[in-house]
């Protein structure tokens, strides 16, 4: 039997964490990425996972209860596979279940070409495309014309 209590808990915010990692996974809610932060991995992705393992936690004993042979299984490996990756997930998430966005940022701050490096970081002394290093003279050689 499924505790109510625990169900009313359980389901909201693993919906929650569930429909938060879509967002993030499709680039339309970036809050999960403070996650990252966190863990050496990627928190902010695996909490789609998670989620998707938290929502449909309550319910396992209901689904074993049914009487068609491979129903239940596959839904319990599928749940079983959503911890898996929700928990290595916060420690390590393979390239290829990365968004290309994420990606393609990632591999921009290894370049050091990411923003914050830019401005910030290395990269701020670097001069723009089309400009010199040199620094500008007046147009009077540098004289000091001031009496």
């Amino acid at each position: 039997m499924i505790n109510p209590y625990f169900a009313l808990f359980v389901v909201p915010w693993g919906l929650f964490l569930f429909v938060c990692g879509i967002l993030l996974y499709r680039k339309i809610w970036l809050g999960l990425l403070a996650l990252n932060s966190v863990a050496p991995g990627q928190p902010g992705l695996a909490a789609t996972y998670i989620g998707a393992w938290l929502a449909t936690l309550p319910f396992g004993n209901w689904w074993l209860s049914w009487h068609i042979p491979v129903l239940p299984a596959l839904l319990s490996f599928a749940n079983l596979a959503c911890l898996v990756i929700g928990i290595v997930g916060c420690f390590w998430m393979p390239r290829f279940m990365q968004p290309r966005w994420l990606r393609e940022t990632n591999d921009a701050i290894k370049r050091g070409e990411d923003l914050y490096t830019l401005k910030y970081g290395r990269g701020a002394s670097r001069p723009a495309a089309g400009q010199t290093n040199q620094p500008t003279q007046a147009p009077d050689g540098g004289r000091d014309t001031a009496p």
